[in-house]
């Protein structure tokens, strides 16, 4: 927050520098990331896909994202692969988040998700949690 009250202060720029160690948590930063995104691209050349949409409803999701990008759905042998396939960012026998950590993480997280459920029009967006995850 400190970050914030220097002269030209950014978010995003205050986020780049205090977490450029913590790049995974950036990566979660989509709120700061979308505006130069749809300065790029017309907002209806950008789809934001929600990780829990994904979990929780793939054949869904994925029909969704082929749809989006005017793709046809693959073969019905490929469609049941990729529907099989094993999540990739999970190593096996890995121990689930402690509670404390998805806590820190949600609390960390909620101001831009709010920001982000503004910017997208999706509400969904504002309430993260890694709940099943």
């Amino acid at each position: 927050r400190a970050c914030l009250r220097a002269p030209l202060a950014t978010h995003r720029g205050c986020a780049r520098s205090l977490y450029s160690e913590a790049e995974q948590l950036v990566k979660g930063l989509y709120a700061l990331l979308l505006p130069s995104w749809t300065a790029a691209f017309d907002a209806r050349q950008i789809l934001l896909v929600r990780l829990d949409d994904y979990r929780d409803r793939m054949e869904g999701t994925l029909r969704a994202i082929l749809a989006f990008l005017r793709l046809d759905v693959p073969s019905p042998g490929t469609w049941r692969q990729m529907l099989r396939h094993p999540r990739a960012n999970r190593a096996p026998g890995s121990e689930a988040m402690l509670s404390s950590t998805a806590s820190l993480l949600a609390e960390f997280y909620r101001p831009y998700n709010q920001q982000l459920s503004l910017l997208s029009g999706d509400a969904r967006f504002a309430d993260w949690s890694d709940q099943g995850s």
